[in-house]
């Protein structure tokens, strides 16, 4: 959670104003009081953290226990095997029907062949114009949302059964990547790839396996020592390789050369978020009452807004919504609210503090879960890892993109448990999810 929090409020306090002005196009609120709340919101998060790391180690029903001195060996019953077999095939099915049912009426809307080309050619406004045309459907592309926890059920599924799924993660992998470049949607890919990751790292092969098989990359050599900087060479390269299809066209007459402007545009979607985060805690919170960016799952669900509204009218923003005064004040292209201070503006210092306290103490609970070996804490732990990664731009936990996850994961959960046996040593080969696992990433 620092590494993506501090940076860009780092960033955003130390550019001078006229930098804002010149390279962001936005002016500068970031001062010291947005700086102590963003302290509060960590520090309130990592006591909840240190709370639940603090309880004692609970091993859950069909897992082999808290062995001494070794790590843990994840164990899946037949029963549990077969959920999550099912689980993945089910939320694959829906995944597959959201995206045909939203590539259907996007068709009717009038995109075609003409518009890919345009994104591919790198046309001014091609990007836009398709975009408008692929505009999500409330209750239709939701669907597709399920596809992050359908790769974890997925990939757990082969680990204990040996049983690949190539071609369904093969094929859910090529649909975000066509989100990501039609809809200049980043985001789909990355909730692909981290549970996916995620979850690869946590069941990777026993030290002697990884030393026979890619012994250059074990830890304590040199190579792993590189595999940080590698990671962040690759995040940026993937940025690069978007942003010139996105933006790229729009800059390119400016002077600046491509690598100086991916590293000024990088940098400015986290120090912008920053700056935004300080604007709506420190001048627009006095005209907001009712939460707004922690509960936008409410807003955006089909016939809720209409619902809440009839039964309780006091949550419903009258007058500009948020979003429309902050880019009444900011750059537009820019306008990402931030993460951590988010919950200061929709419930004021105190129950943010509460809030920040509440999320340490269930993520880490569900680490420490995944840790024993619970193969329905380590699918949550995957998913909620990316709303980490998205800390720094956006409250990702409270979107509706989030809210499909978090109940299919939920719903998981519970079957696993029903299903989970009394504990057993694991054996090795396809019956089961071998090795030792190795710890999951701790949240950045």
């Amino acid at each position: 959670m620092l590494l993506v929090v501090v940076p860009g409020a780092v960033t955003a306090a130390v550019v001078p104003s006229e930098l804002f002005g010149s390279w962001w196009h936005t002016p500068k609120y970031f001062g010291a009081r947005t700086a102590v709340l963003m302290a509060a919101g960590l520090g309130a998060f990592m006591a909840g953290a240190l709370m639940a790391s603090a309880l004692p180690r609970q091993v859950p029903s069909g897992s082999p226990g808290w062995p001494e001195g070794r790590r843990v060996v994840m164990s899946l019953s037949p029963a549990g095997q077969k959920v999550l077999g099912r689980a993945g095939q089910v939320l694959l099915a829906f995944t597959l029907a959201g995206y045909v049912a939203w590539a259907a009426v996007a068709v009717v809307r009038g995109y075609g062949w003409d518009q890919v080309l345009a994104v591919v050619r790198l046309q001014k406004y091609g990007l836009e114009a398709g975009k408008q045309l692929l505009h999500p459907v409330g209750g239709v592309t939701t669907f597709t949302q399920f596809g992050p926890v359908a790769v974890a059920c997925l990939l757990l599924h082969t680990r204990a059964t040996g049983r690949r799924h190539f071609f369904a993660l093969a094929v859910l992998t090529v649909l975000a990547c066509l989100r990501a470049l039609l809809h200049a949607e980043r985001i789909a890919l990355i909730e692909l790839l981290m549970p996916a990751l995620v979850i690869t790292v946590v069941l990777a092969p026993r030290r002697q396996q990884r030393r026979r098989v890619w012994h250059r990359l074990t830890p304590g050599s040199r190579g792993w020592a590189w595999a940080p900087l590698a990671g962040l060479l690759t995040a940026i390269s993937v940025f690069a390789a978007f942003e010139y299809t996105r933006s790229w066209k729009y800059y390119r007459g400016q002077g600046d050369g491509f690598g100086a402007f991916i590293l000024r545009r990088l940098g400015g979607y986290y120090a912008t978020s920053a700056n935004n985060s300080a604007l709506l805690t420190d001048r627009l919170a006095d005209a907001h009452h009712a939460p707004y960016y922690t509960v936008e799952f409410l807003r955006n669900a089909p016939g809720l807004p209409d619902a809440v509204k009839a039964v309780a009218p006091q949550l419903v923003q009258h007058g500009p919504s948020p979003w429309n005064q902050l880019v009444a004040y900011v750059n537009p292209e820019l306008s990402s609210e931030g993460g951590l201070l988010i919950p200061f503006y929709d419930y004021g210092p105190a129950g943010a503090v509460l809030v920040w306290a509440v999320l340490g103490y269930l993520i880490v609970r569900c680490y420490r879960l995944a840790r024993a070996g619970s193969p329905g804490a380590l699918i949550g732990y995957s998913v909620l890892y990316v709303g980490a990664l998205e800390l720094g731009r956006n409250f990702y936990w409270g979107q509706g993109r989030f809210t499909p996850m978090l109940a299919s994961v939920l719903v998981l959960a519970w079957l696993l448990q029903r299903t989970s046996t009394a504990p057993q040593t694991p054996r090795p080969g396809p019956a089961g999810v071998t090795g030792r696992t190795a710890d999951p990433p701790a949240f950045p």
